[in-house]
């Protein structure tokens, strides 16, 4: 990414699951979150599998404080989503390669 760009966007970034977090995740699989206009989003991954500690989460099995407590004990990658063509546009080609017998 080119970082000078970066600077001039609107970032949304969690560094670690915790209530905003949670909040926005959750929103985002309920089909109720407002992206609030951000270019890019940074933050841990909610895949496939911490799947079944969010289902717990938001039927009331867990609370948020245990959700969380949970899931930091699973390794998470980070995610950056473009939600824009601004934010696109910080990305910057390296180079090409080339799946052994493509072209």
């Amino acid at each position: 990414m080119d970082d000078e760009k970066v600077k001039g966007i609107s970032v949304l970034k969690f560094s670690a699951p915790d209530d905003d977090w949670l909040d926005f995740v959750s929103d985002n699989r309920a089909g109720t979150a407002k992206n609030g206009g951000f270019d890019l989003i940074i933050g841990p991954v909610a895949n496939d599998d911490v799947y079944s500690t969010f289902i717990l989460y938001t039927t009331g099995v867990l609370t948020k404080a245990q959700t969380i407590a949970a899931l930091k004990v699973k390794k998470l990658y980070n995610q950056y989503v473009f939600t824009t063509e601004r934010g696109l546009d910080c990305l910057k080609f390296k180079e090409v390669f080339y799946e052994k017998g493509g072209e």
